[in-house]
């Protein structure tokens, strides 16, 4: 963003007669750049952003926001405004919280986080029970991790993400480990695999049902990958962003799920769940949870109080996954 010139920008009025939600409105719909998402992510109707607006256009004699095919393109003095108007948010905003005591309690705001799907598959039920424990009042949002989420870290749409450690990102998003997880192998019990001890050929048997994490693994099948390099030709059978649907099909074929040791297996009492730790060397599949947000955010009281939350939960699972393996 280009400096901005207060004296220059403030032809009508002086910058004292803006209030802060006018302010962060301006920052909104310049994110957005489309009246209607603007008006969901600031919780009022559309006709209330058209009029502040419009009083922002009077104040700034510019009009701000074009309409163009796609929604709504910057003027040149609005791309100034956001820059200066959003640094301005963000330092006031960590200022306050630096200077109140955090107590989950007390939140009552409308709070949106980003996990990857097979994560969230794994955890949500126990994150959702904390979460609520500590904060009743929370409004809570978890969306699937998507291509976008590091571009919606950065712009606050959502204020922490939770993927495995190897995902892709800038250096504006910062990463923070959360457990190490261990490999496992999930099919049906009554597979022929469920009562031998298993070997690597074994897996060139039978087909693998692959789970894609956008963002991770879009263009390449790492168990597929990493058995190669023993030598073993694994071959895909299926692959699915949804979890749940590759369960359905393992469930009815000799295909197997490569998954890790957080999949919660006590709920799925058709399914047995092996570990596969002692059949490959540990850098060739150790790897973690970890959790994003935002470089400015890392100290936030409220990241680190969810992000810790998503940790316990995980540990928890481990710890239970654990038992199962050993039947």
């Amino acid at each position: 963003m280009e400096n901005f010139n207060m004296d220059f920008v403030m032809t009508q009025r002086d910058a004292n007669s803006l209030d802060l939600n006018m302010l962060k409105l301006l920052v909104v719909l310049y994110q957005e750049k489309n009246m209607r998402k603007a008006a969901n992510r600031l919780h009022v109707s559309q006709p209330a952003v058209s009029h502040s607006l419009k009083k922002l256009r009077e104040h700034f004699d510019d009009q701000l926001f074009v309409k163009v095919p796609k929604g709504l393109e910057p003027t040149p003095l609005a791309h100034q405004i956001a820059g200066v108007a959003n640094s301005y948010l963000e330092g006031l905003t960590r200022e306050l919280n630096n200077l109140t005591e955090f107590d989950p309690k007390y939140i009552d705001q409308t709070v949106r986080i980003a996990i990857a799907g097979p994560i969230l598959t794994c955890i949500a039920g126990s994150l959702h029970r904390k979460i609520r424990e500590q904060a009743p009042n929370i409004q809570l949002e978890i969306v699937t991790w998507a291509q976008q989420t590091p571009n919606d870290l950065a712009q606050n749409k959502i204020i922490l993400a939770i993927n495995y450690s190897s995902v892709p990102h800038t250096k504006q998003i910062y990463s923070k480990k959360l457990v190490d997880f261990n490999p496992t192998v999930i099919f049906r019990k009554d597979h022929p695999l469920a009562s031998k001890q298993l070997e690597l050929p074994d897996f060139a048997k039978y087909e693998l049902a692959s789970l894609i994490i956008p963002g991770w693994n879009d263009q390449i099948v790492y168990a597929v990958e990493t058995l190669k390099q023993y030598g073993v030709e694994a071959k895909v059978g299926i692959r699915s962003e949804v979890l749940l649907a590759l369960i359905d099909v393992i469930s009815q074929t000799d295909m197997y799920i490569a998954h890790n040791d957080f999949f919660p297996i006590q709920h799925f009492p058709h399914l047995k769940m092996k570990s596969v730790a002692n059949l490959v060397e540990p850098e060739d599949y150790q790897l973690s949870v970890n959790s994003f947000c935002h470089i400015k955010d890392h100290h936030s009281n409220l990241v680190n109080w969810l992000s810790g939350l998503v940790k316990d939960s995980l540990q928890e699972q481990i710890e239970t996954s654990a038992c199962y393996c050993k039947e």
